[in-house]
């Protein structure tokens, strides 16, 4: 008997409860990162700036960011972040890229598109919006991330092959007038859970960008682009049980830092996610 691989995976309804704890379970998981991770970058931008003091020569004397001064650059970074976004929307700008990825596709794959079935973001200033497909993130000295999800299920037990066609835009920079310390750093990745254990089966992850800056100095990446099946995160295996349950996140996430007189890091990612593919393999 020959089987269409093409149908062995299907998107389910989620239940409210499935939803819920699914996305207590993601929230759970990235939070207890950031806390962990917010900490330590606390305890190096400290101690850096402390080493560093010492040799501390003065550029600009008494120089402080005022509020209305750090209004502006804020309100910047959210303007250049929303025409990130709307460049993203316009279809003619990836017509290559697009090609190019649907070579690799073929009837083997099932390709699902928006609306998706759940959003999530942490942090400020970030958005998710599941059924258009888009999200994005601008963190002001924190932690933001935002994610999209789909549920998916095996008819028979197979091996799973989750990619998707996700252009993304993102820039950053870090800046000290005198002396100080500023760090910032984002990616994006693709995290599967089962749905009845709440377990990640396999957590996938991309560094975008990683900037530490210490003394005076500026630094920065504006408006580079990207694609999800250009980084390491492109392709995802795992092994799916038959009649289970499967979400699959597809996320960024973005880090700001920094300590200093005067001192800025901003950073900025937006996504698109106009279609996944799943492809599948039986085990049995």
């Amino acid at each position: 008997m020959i089987t269409d691989v093409s149908e062995l995976i299907q998107r389910v309804s989620p239940t409210k409860e499935e939803i819920r704890d699914s996305v207590a379970y993601f929230d759970e998981k990235i939070s207890k990162e950031f806390k962990q991770k917010a900490e330590t970058e606390e305890k190096r931008a400290h101690l850096v700036t402390k080493i560093s003091e010492p040799y501390k020569t003065p550029i600009i004397d008494n120089m402080e960011l005022s509020s209305p001064d750090f209004k502006s650059l804020k309100e910047l970074a959210l303007n250049e972040h929303e025409l990130h976004r709307l460049n993203l929307k316009e279809e003619h700008t990836d017509v290559e890229e697009r090609a190019r990825y649907m070579l690799r596709i073929d009837e083997r794959y099932n390709i699902m598109g928006p609306p998706y079935d759940v959003d999530w973001t942490s942090g400020a200033v970030g958005y998710a919006h599941q059924n258009i497909g888009e999200f994005g993130i601008t963190p002001f000295n924190g932690q933001v991330a935002a994610a999209i999800g789909i549920f998916i299920s095996p008819l028979q037990n197979v091996i799973g092959r989750f990619t998707a066609y996700v252009p993304i835009t993102f820039s950053w920079f870090s800046w000290i007038i005198n002396s100080g310390y500023s760090s910032t750093n984002g990616g994006i990745g693709v995290m599967i859970y089962d749905v009845k254990s709440g377990q990640p089966l396999l957590d996938n992850r991309a560094k975008l960008w990683n900037n530490t800056l210490v003394g005076a100095g500026f630094e920065n990446e504006s408006e580079s682009t990207t694609y999800l099946s250009s980084t390491s995160a492109a392709e995802s295996y795992f092994a799916m049980t038959e009649g289970d349950t499967y979400l699959v996140w597809i996320w960024c996430w973005g880090e700001a830092k920094y300590i200093g007189s005067p001192a800025l890091s901003m950073a900025s990612i937006a996504g698109r996610i106009p279609f996944v593919a799943v492809q599948s393999w039986p085990t049995r």
